[in-house]
This record gives structure tokens, sequence and C-alpha cells, in this order.
């Protein structure tokens, strides 16, 4: 999934939820999860993706939010900032995402 993310140009975890969150209602549904694996051309047994998203999704009709994201795939972030970082050298954030981070987790 981090290579095909890669590839589809989202450089951080909120691009991420973005692309996933297509209609920006701030919640990512199962469908919604399930979909960004057709839309990245991603070949996944359909039954590890529900064991997957039975791990995650406890309630099958909520959405998770943005936090709730985050804490999934936090580790994921780290992946992609190692290998982005391979590439092109570290990234210093800017003031205006260290502020926007910090009011997300306010």
């Amino acid at each position: 999934m981090i290579d095909a993310v890669q590839r589809s140009k989202v450089k951080s975890l909120n691009g991420l939820f973005e692309l996933i969150d297509k209609s920006g209602r701030g919640f990512i549904s199962r469908d919604d999860f399930s979909d960004i694996f057709q839309s990245l051309n991603l070949r996944i047994d359909q039954q590890e993706l529900d064991k997957f998203m039975d791990n995650f999704w406890k309630d099958k009709d909520a959405g998770i939010d943005y936090q709730g994201f985050l804490r999934i795939f936090g580790r994921y972030q780290v992946r992609m900032n190692k290998e982005q970082n391979a590439q092109t050298g570290p990234k210093i954030a800017t003031d205006e995402t260290i502020r926007k981070k910090k009011s997300i987790y306010d």
C-alpha cells in the first residue's frame, strides 16, 4: 500500500486521508477504505481486507475520523518519511504545518 500511495504523489497521512475521504465528510467508512485499494490498483484478498478493517471498525456502520486514522496509520507515516528522506533528504516542517497538526490534536 505504501508503494501505491507514493506512486499517487500523496506525501503525507493527511493527503492519504483526503484521498480516501473523497466526499470530504471528515471520516472514512469501510466502503471508502475498500475503494482506495481499487483506486490505487492494489490487489488484496477480500478476506484479508475484511479482517484488517474488523480490527479497527468495531462498529461496521461508523467511520474513522482523522485522529483515529492517525492512530492506525501513524507507523506507515514513519516508513513513508524514511523512504522519502532516503530519496530526497530530510524535510523540515513549516510553522503552518506544525500549527495545523497541533490544532488537530487539541
